[in-house]
């Protein structure tokens, strides 16, 4: 894990062949916790960051930048470390990643809109209004 800058982390970096995504972490020194950007497809590099010195359980959101699987494919996992956290993602791509989800691991059936994610509610979202939906993993 590399701080490239302050309070912003390279989690897991991408390499030429690799099938996970890169993960960035934000902390955000504040009651919202950790923002994980993309959780990828393996657990491995997010348990990682208890060796430097967070918590998974600190973390409160995670952005799924878009509807590949490599981007949220382990969010069931990360939700079983961590009941708390919620992820966002696009509106128009809730409905890709509910439908793949349903392929690969048991989803809730309820995807919740969200009607914005206010900027103030954390600083990951670096000041952007961002029309999201909120998924349930289970």
């Amino acid at each position: 894990m590399e701080e490239i800058v302050e309070d912003v982390y390279v989690v897991e970096g991408h390499s030429l062949g690799d099938m996970n995504c890169c993960i960035y972490m934000v902390d955000t020194r504040s009651d919202n916790g950790l923002v994980l950007i993309d959780a990828g497809l393996y657990i491995e590099p997010i348990q990682s960051i208890d060796k430097e010195g967070f918590d998974v359980k600190h973390i409160q959101h995670c952005l799924i930048t878009h509807g590949h699987l490599d981007h949220f494919g382990v969010c069931s996992e990360l939700k079983k470390l961590n009941k708390d956290v919620r992820f966002y993602a696009h509106e128009l791509d809730a409905e890709k990643i509910s439908d793949v989800l349903k392929t690969y691991v048991k989803l809730n059936e309820n995807l919740r809109k969200v009607a914005e994610v206010n900027p103030s509610d954390t600083k990951a979202l670096l000041d952007l209004t961002l029309a999201a939906y909120q998924l349930e993993f289970v």
